[in-house]
């Protein structure tokens, strides 16, 4: 089933800024019993026919630069034309400037209320460097969000987001 909508980073960063509230609270002495072994922000989308998916294989080339990495004579032997090849995408490298922390994209065919759909998956993780303090927490919350913005508007195509005529506030 399909979630609310993001309406970005200003709307949604205090919610984040309030579980970390309730997070360090819960803890009689944090600084010396809180050990975060990872920190994520994890921002999901789900493309459909609304957004010119007519099958996977067509979005993900169309609209994310996805090619098949199958060789072509191995798929002229399947009599399998290119065009009809779904190729599932799963990147993950480190990131500049961001300690100790990794993007990672995923896009994979899946449903939303059982229609078809592209789900596309990004996902800046930061590893147990983060001190357990709030300022800290919510720097690197704020660094990973300018890193997933980046590359989802990097990814995909400016036709793309022409299309989802996106409602995020600046």
């Amino acid at each position: 089933m399909a979630g609310p909508q993001y309406t970005g980073w200003p709307d949604f960063e205090p919610s984040v800024r309030e579980a970390f509230d309730l997070l360090l609270q819960s803890f009689p002495s944090y600084q010396k019993l809180l050990r975060l072994k990872q920190v994520v922000i994890r921002y999901i989308n789900a493309f459909t026919t609304l957004h010119g998916l007519e099958n996977y294989a067509q979005f993900t080339s169309r609209y994310l630069g996805l090619k098949s990495v199958m060789p072509q004579p191995f798929l002229q032997s399947l009599g399998v034309q290119l065009g009809d090849v779904s190729t599932t995408s799963q990147s993950k490298f480190p990131i500049r400037g961001l300690a100790a922390s990794h993007l990672s994209i995923q896009a994979a065919e899946g449903a939303v209320n059982g229609a078809p759909a592209c789900i596309l998956q990004l996902a800046v993780e930061g590893g147990n460097v983060i001190k357990p303090e709030h300022a800290d927490l919510m720097a690197w919350f704020n660094g990973a969000h300018d890193v997933a913005r980046q590359a989802f508007t990097s990814l995909v195509t400016p036709e793309l987001i022409q299309v989802m005529q996106p409602e995020e506030k600046p």
